[in-house]
């Protein structure tokens, strides 16, 4: 009964986090796409190369009661680069919110996320469970599970990484009873192999990442047999792993022809670092900022300087600290399976050695986004709950134990407040902030504003997206905020002409004066100055500045023109 109370405390705990603040936070581009493909609904009915009002810039976020599945399928299939799966469950999910004023209600398409990253919860107990059979192991995983910034900070998002986390414990979990069995030289359970391979299957139709994890765990399984050929030769099980290798393998062929695209695809290219700017030990300094997330984080992003500082500081003490013991921990062999740490910490370091050879070898450094670590994340934090659960379980005549337990108890703490930074935006903010480029627009405007970006794709119409809607909940509450016009100039990937030609076409035909903030115009910046603003009476007002998803600057276009 206490062990289910404190299973029971866990989840409570986590759906807390999850759901407490779920609104309050901007939406960004990548959430705008979930949004509008979950809806049935097309980026492309947004006109390109004219002005555009609120409600025709964010039209796509209005359900539509005639789209379907199909719709669903075609429009993400044509128009982006992820499988349906979440985007097929979100279109149900969202059918169970009401609209407001018309609108798509952002609490119901971010619930869904927060829901599956609850599931995971008792989902990494269960595969903390089979892996080490002990009860503390298991109970500090589900802890770990529900305070982790990491997963809270995912959970907020409307995105398919907490799906695609339960696709991958479930894995971890078919993928442990098999090498369990193998290692006892008993042939593993056919319905788990099956269930393996469905499971993979679900969680590439989630995400195509999910396909590392599923290489690294192909990596672990070449590493036990290699360990059983040296000692008493093979299993006779192998052929049912054999099943399990072969049904995943043609589970992740049905998405072979969409994969092939999107390495090229320009909404990847921002993975693909310029090879003046890219440095060696980036990606280094980015994976372990990464790994401390997944247990630890501070106000990094608060406001006040010191309080950055004191918090960088801090992250690096209690990481410091926690290394060495949760390394003592894992090596306990009185409480802990070593295999099990062996297999698990071997899945780690491989799919570590996939995102390093896959950023340093194919010039993709999947490093620069922390919420790729989906892919190994669970293995992680069964790893972290063993070392903990061990360390707790020592014996009490071992010597200071109360010291030990005080330790693991603060770090819980520390956990836990990492947590509620992120819930409170003080930390792993949104990819974006739509919302200080309003502020910005409003603090310095004084005349009718347009606000215009370079557009390439539905990348760029999330991003403006991001700016009406902003402005769409201000008004909520001020109905006298003048609201702008907004303007999607297409541009070619590689030249930027044709957005200075848009924009000069649209200066042409509005009165003066005017504000106009551009938002990530591409060079020739100053020769789109020279030829199109100079001559349309439009003189700098503000310095080009950069935040998360955007670069701006302010022009203000006088009555008069220049020849």
């Amino acid at each position: 009964m206490r062990s289910l109370a404190g299973w029971g405390g866990c989840i409570a705990l986590g759906a807390g986090l999850r759901f407490a603040q779920l609104t309050t936070k901007p939406l960004w581009t990548d959430e705008f796409a979930t949004i509008v493909f979950s809806l049935g609904n097309s980026f492309q009915t947004v006109p390109l190369d004219r002005l555009v009002t609120v409600d025709q810039l964010l039209f796509p976020l209005r359900p539509d009661p005639t789209a379907t599945v199909g719709s669903v399928v075609h429009y993400l299939l044509t128009e982006s680069n992820h499988p349906p799966l979440y985007y097929i469950l979100t279109h149900f999910w969202l059918k169970l919110f009401p609209t407001q004023d018309g609108w798509v209600s952002v609490g119901g398409a971010r619930s869904l996320s927060a829901l599956f990253g609850v599931v995971a919860i008792p989902a990494i107990f269960g595969l903390a469970w089979v892996a080490f059979r002990a009860v503390s192991v298991a109970r500090s995983a589900a802890l770990l599970m529900a305070l982790s910034p990491f997963a809270v900070y995912l959970s907020l998002e409307a995105r398919h990484y907490t799906l695609a986390i339960v696709w991958i414990v479930a894995s971890l979990t078919c993928l442990v009873v098999v090498v369990q069995s193998l290692w006892n030289y008993t042939a593993p359970s056919l319905t788990v192999c099956l269930l393996w391979v469905g499971v993979n299957g679900l969680g590439v139709a989630t995400h195509y990442f999910v396909a590392l994890t599923l290489v690294a765990e192909a990596i672990v399984l070449l590493g036990v047999a290699g360990l059983q050929l040296g000692q008493k030769g093979l299993s006779s099980g192998w052929w049912r792993v054999g099943i399990a290798v072969v049904g995943t393998i043609a589970a992740g062929l049905v998405w072979l022809p969409f994969l092939s695209t999107i390495q090229d695809s320009a909404l990847t290219q921002w993975v693909s670092p310029d090879e003046d700017d890219f440095s060696w030990q980036t990606p280094l300094v980015q994976s372990i900022a990464g790994w401390i997330t997944m247990l630890y984080l501070a106000p990094i992003q608060a406001t006040v300087p010191w309080v950055r500082q004191l918090a960088a500081v801090g992250l690096a003490g209690i990481t410091a600290y926690t290394i060495p013991a949760i390394c003592r921990g894992l090596s306990d062999r009185t409480l802990l399976k070593p295999q099990s740490v062996r297999l698990l910490g071997g899945f780690v370091l491989a799919a570590i050695a996939l995102f390093w050879g896959i950023t340093y070898g194919a010039g993709m450094d999947l490093t620069v986004a922390f919420r790729y670590n989906f892919v190994f994340f669970p293995a992680v934090i069964v790893l972290l709950a063993a070392g903990a659960g061990a360390l707790w379980e020592r014996s009490p005549h071992v010597s200071r134990w109360y010291l030990r337990r005080s330790s693991l108890i603060l770090m819980g703490l520390v956990s836990l407040l990492g947590a509620v930074t992120v819930v409170t935006n003080l930390s792993y903010q949104k990819t974006h902030q739509p919302n200080r480029v309003v502020d910005a627009i409003q603090a310095n405007s004084q005349f009718p504003v347009i606000v215009a970006i370079a557009h390439e794709t539905h990348g760029q119409t999330g991003r403006l997206m991001g700016i009406a809607w902003e402005f769409q909940r201000r008004l909520e509450k001020d109905p006298t905020i003048a609201m702008p016009r907004f303007l999607l100039a297409h541009q070619g990937s590689e030249d930027p002409t044709p957005a200075y030609a848009a924009l000069q076409r649209t200066l042409d035909t509005l009165p003066r004066p005017l504000d106009v903030w551009l938002l990530n115009f591409r060079s020739p910046l100053n020769t789109g100055r020279r030829q199109v603003l100079n001559p349309q009476g439009c003189r700098v007002r503000s310095e080009r500045t950069v935040v998360d998803g955007y670069k701006y600057q302010l022009y203000r276009c006088s009555v008069e023109k220049s020849d």
